[in-house]
């Protein structure tokens, strides 16, 4: 391991997001298409591997230089020389995607209703208890409200 773990993280954040980001402020910035095409398909592909990037850190981090492959692999993404992230992404992934769109469509929609119905099922179980013990709520307000300040937290005067 020539670059150590915390190393590569402060290294990856720099390199793989503090650095793409502004780069990506300023093609937005400018108008330039190309540039926002390169941009939007780089954080395409950097979405996909950081999902996938935590199963790799708990599977093979011993892999001798893991981590210099990690930080490799995110800069050749952006890097203008390489062309790595429009690469990967016409060949593999843009056609994965068209693949399996409509399936993918169908389980962002179901989650999204699962995840509306939970809401609204704990904000209506909140309401419920509210309005059934609101008298005892406001009861305990009122005695936090009116607490004096413990010795140690008491204003300088």
């Amino acid at each position: 391991m020539l670059i150590s773990a915390p190393i590569c993280r402060v290294l990856m954040a720099a390199l793989g997001c503090a650095l793409p980001a502004y780069q990506t402020h300023k093609a937005v910035s400018s108008g330039n298409n190309e540039q926002l095409r390169h941009w939007c398909i780089y954080w395409l592909l950097m979405g996909f591997f950081l999902c996938l990037e935590w199963l790799a850190d708990l599977a093979i981090f011993w892999l001798p230089l893991y981590y210099e492959a990690k930080l490799v692999f995110v800069v050749a993404m952006w890097h203008p020389r390489t062309h790595a992230a429009a690469t990967i992404y016409d060949s593999y992934l843009l056609p994965f995607l068209r693949q399996h769109e409509a399936t993918i469509d169908r389980v962002v929609a179901e989650t999204r209703a699962r995840i509306a119905d939970t809401v609204s099922s704990q904000v209506n179980t909140v309401q419920g208890y509210l309005h059934n013990n609101a008298d005892a709520v406001f009861k305990v307000l009122a005695s936090v409200s009116e607490q004096k300040p413990r010795a140690g937290h008491e204003k300088a005067q």
